[in-house]
């Protein structure tokens, strides 16, 4: 009679499955943290007549660096995260998180400050047309501002939060995230109906609400990855930041000239002035060091 196999020690195969639905839940939640505030907030916005569609143009724009930038980056830096974290290699792992935070803040520092001075243009040029006035323009502006103030926390989530995932810890950012829908919800909806009873546009409110509310988040899983020694930030990415800074305000300089002075640069600029911005702010960040060559192409390597 043939030798009985022995018994494996191992967990059953099935209980990886589980395991990794443990982690997958609370991840995607925290994941979902920014468009469960944008929900909550349409929501508030359905009480004041053409809020929603305000809200939504805005929205629209202050996405675009989040989704190419933030998101782009967190994917990108989460494996590099995963073989340092299992290695226990602190080095790497740090000089990960310096490179993507440093990146993604090159990149959003300058889409932030161009939001924030030309809102209302930026609106006008993209989404004005058939029952789209100008006049909705100016509104859905104003929301865009305070949006645009919130831009580098929105990014800063989605790479910060890798540092926990890496370490198969994604029941943090989910508390985290789940936080920053509580002070959303209440400041969004306090700040609505406050401003409306003294005869201000309240959706403005919902989105200083959700901005603070990114910051909120940012906040928290920043002083967590420091306090739990997962992370502290090298000098090379404050210098990078600084740097990204400069630039920054040379290139809200060069837009800010060309916004008051529309009437003389109208017909050579008419359909450039963003490329035109977006030119002035790549010189200004080569020449302050803020994005260097060889970064970008072992950003492209990788």
């Amino acid at each position: 009679m043939g030798r009985q196999p022995a018994e494996s020690t191992s967990e059953p195969d099935w209980l990886a499955p589980h395991d990794s639905l443990k982690l997958a839940i609370p991840g995607t939640i925290a994941a979902s943290g920014t468009q469960i505030n944008i929900i909550v907030s349409q929501s508030l916005a359905s009480f004041e007549v053409g809020a929603k569609s305000w809200l939504y143009a805005a929205d629209r724009l202050y996405q675009l660096p989040l989704g190419l930038v933030g998101v782009a980056v967190g994917v990108a830096i989460l494996p590099r995260l995963s073989r340092a974290a299992r290695a226990s290699d602190d080095g790497s792992s740090r000089q990960t998180m310096d490179e993507g935070i440093g990146l993604a803040l090159a990149l959003t520092l300058p889409a932030a400050a161009a939001l924030m001075i030309a809102p209302v243009f930026l609106i006008d040029a993209f989404f004005t047309r058939g029952e789209f006035l100008p006049s909705d323009a100016t509104m859905s502006g104003n929301a865009l501002f305070h949006f645009a103030w919130g831009v580098p926390a929105f990014v800063l989530i989605k790479v910060l939060a890798p540092a926990f995932f890496a370490r198969e810890d994604t029941r943090t950012p989910m508390r985290f995230a789940l936080i920053s829908v509580v002070v959303n919800t209440a400041l969004g909806a306090g700040l609505f109906f406050w401003m409306k009873s003294n005869g201000q546009a309240g959706f403005i409110g919902l989105a200083i609400a959700t901005s603070i509310a990114a910051w909120v988040n940012t906040a928290l899983l920043a002083l967590t990855l420091m306090r739990r020694g997962w992370y502290v930030p090298g000098a090379r990415l404050v210098s990078g930041v600084v740097r990204a800074a400069v630039a920054t305000a040379i290139m809200s300089g060069a837009v800010w000239f060309m916004l008051e002075n529309l009437t003389l640069i109208r017909a050579e600029l008419w359909n450039s002035r963003i490329v035109s911005a977006a030119a002035i702010y790549a010189i200004a960040a080569l020449l302050t060091g803020a994005i260097r060559i060889s970064d970008i192409r072992q950003a492209l390597r990788r």
